[in-house]
């Protein structure tokens, strides 16, 4: 599943708007520093401040701060008090006071909109009567491009009938707004929930009952209904924004929104409130919306129609070249450059080219045509004014300008379903299709450095990504630090893996830097092989690699955070193709040589290794600690940008204890050493730097090589159990008493040692320590350290995309998954219902719901009906509204589930996870999979092979435990399916039989 960015929040995108420039807020007092960083944003404040009457000096305060829109709960206002009294005069003020009569301590709700915001009260039907003490104001800001709904209500005591009415006015501002930025906000009165991070978004958090009441699997019945409510309300669908918590570790005070990545929610820097006369329950919010104003350009571009080219001549034309020859006569910068002149000269003899122009604020869809209807019409239009020009021919033209905009929009629906048949990440090009072109904001900046335009914005994140290297600390020759072992072999590539290597590659995928799309060299691939394998034997031979081909384009990613700040954007490198094809073959054959002497302890980059295989791991090590009563003590180290700092003398010295032989090790130095870079934002180019230090980003070859650095970290453990992906690691111990968390600290110092001999470091701030158990009596909070710093603990935390809490329970992963997942749903409902089919919207939930659904399933498979049921309940939903849509109706007798499942050619998710632990334990049983965590607990019965066939008898020895917690562990559940099936796993030599029995032995057929 693709890790994207935003995959929820980026779906409200502006209708209207591609590229954008910021549009200044009107300030009128002194601007500070800080305040200069607000004038992009939307400024809004938020507090629950019971009785805000009592407040001195308050009136002043909002007509001095910098806040533009602010919200308030618990005012206590009554009907015959005026919001002059309170209230500055250049706000406008919506309210709804509570009702005095029922004599409650608390109610009411304000929102004040600046005078400069035009600004209104939105309508709603409410279904909230006044004895049920709750209050809410809706109001609309009118701010180009986009409009802002602001709801805002205040809930005295959470009750799910009530909260659900509130969801209910949501859901129709949602359907009706679709196009305006929407935040909810206000009292909730939630009480223990817990809120974790998004993996998929970084701004937003997801809800999960408190870890107290999951020891059993059971929940409060309160918690049953403020999961359903968020459930409801996530998948509208809406991001949750807050996680302050107050005096009782309670977060009382929520946000939502539709757009996340334009929100920011912090704690309140300008306080209105004093901090003195806060309640310590509810904590200001400081709520910072991005905005920006529209502008409009239009763009005349060439480009080449690839998918016209003449490759049959283009190939002839290559077969006519006697690379050989010309190859022996040039060194390898020049057999290089001859190449790709070659190429480049082909491409412009045989492809096509086309000049275009590109509309800003314009979907994807709209073309010259329709920008020539649009011009028409809106001529006639003014004509019409004047007199020129008749009712009858203005009508005519709207009619024709509308009609050619339906038929370009359904012809593009039709395409982009098509590519998502086969690519469903066609789906966000789709929902993005009116986004924005200019992703960086206007002004960038870097330390002190500003960047006020593109040429200056491009050498700023050139400085920045340089100084992520590390420079080697003298020179060094690679015939010094490479010392062979006996019987090291050379890596040799055959015309074979060259071709390989060449049909791997995405033909979708844009140019390098030596401007030759992946598509040219596919279409052509029968011919091109060759000259390309002769450069890789000329380069191997002499053990150098043109710089040329070592050239990459760097295009920044933003990650979280300020996106004015480039500290915030990764890098993604984009190779020469040349060098692409040669690394990809280079790396499938020396991985056929280095990965069976890989330690255990890695799971990342590896065959047959997963997050399933490391978190395994994790689970046996916890329950083993269970077992005795004992608590299992973890440390998450965290580095710092490793794969970046990898030294590259140290990893020549490691290669070497490998067995790769000089040639094939010199020509892998070669390829890291001396690689060059340049930022590129539209046709803006970067100086040039340098990467001293680590492997290329997004290479193939690079983090095959990273974990053989990596690799010997497991030797400086003594006692924990070590558990690698790539450069995660995790250090295990079972801690019976103090003297185990000496032990523990020991192996801690040894890492840190081992990271200063190798120059790779840790984010301290970003390293704690979690510790699994059950027995609360006994637990030991041992304080472990780096250096002089304690290294903090958390209660639960995200381990390699599954929520992990100290009684490795599933309860708390499952409730986040589903609502995640419905979320998803909400989206695909949202851009795709009367747009795509149900084939169209199937594939969507498959690609995007089912596969989170089933990520890592064996390792959290619940045991419990209850959470079976909220699995399960995902896509019986989804199903219903699938047949529902197509057909137009809401009430028809509906039937049975796994009916309506074939219908859609689905099949039960719970059967589809039984299905995948089988087929890992197959693995396991048949050690495809060997793991020295994982295989010595698949204990065979020495029987077995004399009387399998006894009924009774078993092929492993299963553990019996007294405990529930113990019997329904992963591993134990692993071994019963095993024996379950004996029959089948004897009798099945490979995987694909032994699931084509498993399936049609539970009576189902996977897709």
């Amino acid at each position: 599943m693709p890790k994207l960015q935003s995959l929820i929040t980026s779906f409200f995108q502006n209708a209207s708007g591609n590229s954008a420039t910021r549009q200044t807020l009107p300030l009128e007092l002194s601007q500070s520093v800080e305040d200069t960083e607000r004038l992009h944003t939307l400024p809004i404040y938020y507090n629950n401040v019971r009785s805000i009457m009592n407040k001195r000096n308050i009136n002043m305060k909002i007509e001095l701060s910098i806040y533009k829109a602010l919200c308030f709960t618990e005012t206590m206002f009554g009907n015959g008090q005026s919001s002059s009294v309170y209230f500055p005069d250049k706000f406008n003020v919506y309210r709804c006071d509570r009702i005095v009569q029922m004599l409650r301590r608390s109610g009411g709700v304000a929102v004040l909109v600046h005078y400069t915001l035009r600004s209104n009260s939105v309508p709603i039907n409410s279904e909230i009567g006044p004895e049920e003490a709750s209050e809410f104001v809706v109001v609309e800001i009118h701010i180009k491009p986009r409009s802002l709904i602001l709801y805002v209500c205040y809930m005295s005591v959470f009750d799910l009938s009530i909260a659900l009415k509130h969801y209910h006015h949501v859901k129709l501002i949602v359907e009706k707004y679709r196009n305006h930025r929407i935040i909810v906000l206000g009292d909730f009165n939630l009480h223990d929930i817990n809120w974790s991070l998004d993996d998929d978004d970084e701004n937003a958090y997801l809800p999960y009952a408190s870890t107290d009441h999951n020891a059993n699997g059971n929940r409060s019945c309160f918690q049953t209904d403020a999961l359903d409510f968020l459930d409801k309300m996530l998948s509208l669908p809406l991001s949750q924004l807050s996680n302050f918590r107050n005096n009782a570790s309670n977060v009382l005070d929520l946000v939502f929104v539709n757009e996340s990545d334009a929100v920011n929610v912090t704690s309140d820097r300008h306080t209105i409130i004093e901090q003195s006369q806060q309640d310590a329950r509810h904590i200001p919010y400081e709520i910072k919306l991005d905005y920006s104003k529209s502008s409009s350009y239009t763009e005349t571009v060439t480009v080449r129609q690839y998918k016209r080219g003449n490759y049959v001549r283009m190939a002839q034309q290559l077969e006519a070249i006697n690379f050989q020859h010309e190859f022996n006569m040039r060194n390898d910068e020049s057999a290089y450059e001859f190449f790709t002149q070659t190429m480049q000269s082909l491409i412009e003899q045989n492809i096509p080219t086309r000049t275009i122009k590109k509309y800003s604020n314009k979907p994807k869809w709209w073309n010259q045509d329709i920008q020539h209807l649009k011009n028409r019409r809106n001529k006639l239009h003014k004509r019409k004014g004047d007199g020129q020009a008749s009712m009858t021919e203005y009508e005519a033209a709207e009619k024709v300008f509308s009609e050619e905009c339906d038929r370009q929009f359904v012809e593009f629906n039709l395409r982009t379903q098509e590519n998502i048949k086969s690519n469903p990440s066609e789906f966000w090009k789709f929902v993005k299709m009116n986004g924005r072109n200019e992703r960086y904001p206007d002004v960038m900046k870097y330390g002190d450095k500003i960047g006020t335009s593109t040429e200056e914005t491009v050498n700023l994140f050139a400085d920045y990504f340089e100084s992520i290297y590390v420079k080697d600390e003298g020179n060094w020759n690679f015939d010094d630090v490479y010392v062979p072992i006996s019987g090291a072999e050379e890596i040799n590539l055959s015309l074979f893996d060259i071709e390989a290597a060449i049909h791997s590659l995405d033909w979708k995928s844009g140019a390098g830097p030596d401007d030759i799309k992946p598509l040219v060299i596919k279409m052509c691939a029968p011919t091109i092989v060759w000259p390309i394998w002769l450069l890789h034997q000329k380069s191997f031979d002499s053990g150098k690699i043109a710089a040329a081909a070592k050239m990459s384009r760097v295009v920044p990613v933003h990650k979280k955070g300020d996106k004015a700040n480039v500290t915030n954007y990764r890098v993604v490198a984009i190779q020469t193709l040349l060098l692409k094809i040669h690394e990809i073959a280079m790396k499938r054959k020396v991985s056929e040589k280095i990965q069976p002497q890989l330690k255990s302890a890695q799971h990342g980059f590896r065959d047959k290794r997963s997050v399933v295989t490391n978190l395994l791991g994790l689970s046996i090590l916890a329950h083993a600690a269970f077992e005795r009563l004992a608590q299992l003590d973890i440390f998450y180290g965290d580095y710092k940008t490793a794969f970046d700092k990898l030294v590259i003398l140290l990893l020549i010295i490691k290669l070497a204890r490998f067995g790769i032989g000089k040639k094939t090790a010199r020509w892998i130095c070669q390829y890291l050493v001396g690689r060059t870079n340049y930022v590129q934002i539209g046709n803006s180019k970067s100086r040039c730097y340098e990467s001293p230090s680590g492997v290329p980003p997004g290479s193939s070859l690079g983090p095959l090589m990273f974990i053989v650095f990596i690799n010997d970290i497991v030797d400086s453990v003594e006692f924990a159990n070590t558990l690698l992906f790539a450069d995660d690691i995790k250090l295990a111990s079972i801690i019976s008493d103090h003297y185990d968390t000496r032990k523990m600290q020991r192996d801690i110092d040894n890492v840190v040692n081992w990271n200063t001999a190798n120059r790779l470091f840790f984010n301290e701030e970003k390293c704690y320590i979690f510790s699994l158990y059950r027995h609360e009596p006994s637990f030991i909070r041992a304080d472990y350290t780096m250096g002089d710093k304690i290294i903090s603990r958390v209660e639960e935390t995200s381990d390699l995309g599954v929520l992990v809490n100290r009684w490795f329970h599933p309860g708390s992963h499952i409730e986040q998954m589903t609502m995640k997942c419905r979320q998803t749903i909400g989206c695909i409902k949202h851009f795709s219902n009367g747009n795509f089919t149900k084939e169209t919207q199937r594939i969507l939930y498959v690609a995007y719901v089912r596969s989170r659904l089933e990520f890592a399933s064996p390792i959290w498979n619940p045991a419990a009906q209850v959470y079976k049921d909220d699995i399960e309940s995902v896509q019986k939903q989804f199903v219903i509204y699938l047949l529902e849509s197509r057909s137009n109706a809401t009430t028809y007798r509906l039937a049975p589930y796994e009916d309506r499942c074939k219908q859609l050619k689905l099949q039960s998710l719970e059967k589809r996870r039984t299905v995948a632990d089988a087929m890992l334990a197959f693995d396991i049983y048949k050690r495809n999979i060997i793991d020295d965590l994982i295989s010595p607990r698949f204990v065979r019965n020495v029987q077995s092979a004399y009387n399998f066939r006894e009924s009774t008898m078993q092929l492993l020895i299963e553990p019996r435990y007294s405990n529930m917690y113990l019997t329904n562990q992963t591993l134990v559940r692993l071994i019963r399916l095993i024996n379950e099936h004996k029959t089948e796993v004897t009798k099945c030599n490979n995987r694909l039989s032994f699931k084509s029995v498993i399936i049609d032995k539970l009576g189902i057929n996977l897709l």
